[in-house]
């Protein structure tokens, strides 16, 4: 069976490959707990962001599970990272500055495992492996590791193996709960049994295979000097339009590869124009100042993602 990277192959992988997952009506069950379609879908095309998190909690256990001695001395348990403590403290801080600055095997490890996860431009940063530490929950006992990427850390760290991991590996559920705000009993695991599984369906079947339906960035350039990169994602919009806005810390937006009109705004000869003409539009319905305005460019999105649908 071939895999493809994309909501709809990830949905069928769940739901043939595991027994736990079926679907009802508008949502995907984990044993009894309902997780609506909506929700599911805003999951997968946040893949990204929820990798690159993984990937930071990752770093940071594994750098300073490699100094545990260093903690100890401190009367820093790692056992009870993340969370153990009210505020990060300066001891931390300086291991993990120090680790990133003049050991270049963390930088190494962390290259191959964002190779296998499919993040681009995936780089060690203090201020990111922080903010990880303040997450109060499960502990990095419990922070899954699939085999390959135990098979990248044993070749640099094997030592990190006998702290991170060793249990029953939930813990990344109540942290995707806690980015997406969902504070509701059951979720948790239910959260953290999906998201392993989509680690398992891009590491083992889908390695560097990623479909133009799912949210893959592409990149254009609006003239020889000026470089935007990533400024649009291929995603689900409401109501079916060609595009909406959306923001990631930069205003960017979503092309819906289920228009119509998508294959020739992507491959069209004029794709330039027509990417940099959204974008711009996308910008103007962001930052509009009055609810008056707002509905006049969401009017205007929704007719004319109509009128381009032959």
């Amino acid at each position: 069976m071939k895999h493809v990277f994309d909501n709809s192959g990830f949905k069928k992988f769940l739901l043939s490959e595991e027994g736990r997952f079926k679907e009802d009506g508008l949502s995907v069950w984990f044993n009894t707990i309902p997780i609506p379609l909506d929700l599911f879908d805003s999951f997968f095309d946040e893949w990204r962001m929820f990798f690159q998190i993984y990937l930071d909690h990752l770093m940071a256990s594994l750098i300073l599970s490699e100094n545990i001695q260093t903690l100890e001395r401190k009367n820093i348990k790692f056992k009870e990272l993340p969370g153990a403590i009210s505020q990060v403290s300066d001891d931390i801080i300086e291991i993990l500055i120090s680790n990133i600055n003049n050991e270049d095997k963390y930088k190494k490890v962390a290259g191959n495992i964002s190779g296998v996860l499919g993040i681009r431009n995936y780089a060690l940063d203090a201020g990111n492996l922080i903010k990880p530490l303040y997450h109060k929950g499960k502990k990095y006992e419990r922070l899954f590791l699939p085999e390959k990427i135990k098979t990248e850390i044993k070749k640099e760290f094997p030592f990190t193996l006998s702290h991170i991991g060793i249990k029953n590996g939930d813990m990344f559920g109540n942290v995707i709960a806690d980015q997406i705000g969902l504070y509701r009993a059951g979720f948790g695991d239910a959260l953290s049994s999906m998201f392993n599984k989509l680690l398992e369906y891009k590491i083992e079947k889908c390695s560097g295979n990623i479909n133009k339906e799912s949210s893959v960035s592409l990149n254009f350039n609006e003239n020889q000097e000026k470089d935007l990169d990533e400024s649009f994602i291929l995603a689900r919009t409401k109501n079916n339009c060609l595009w909406e806005p959306f923001f990631d810390g930069d205003v960017k937006f979503k092309l819906n590869p289920n228009h119509l009109f998508c294959n020739e705004a992507i491959d069209g000869c004029n794709k330039q124009i027509v990417l940099n003409i959204l974008l711009k539009i996308s910008e103007m319905e962001f930052y509009s100042s009055t609810t008056k305005e707002m509905e006049f460019f969401e009017e205007f999105r929704l007719n004319l993602s109509r009128k381009l649908s032959p």
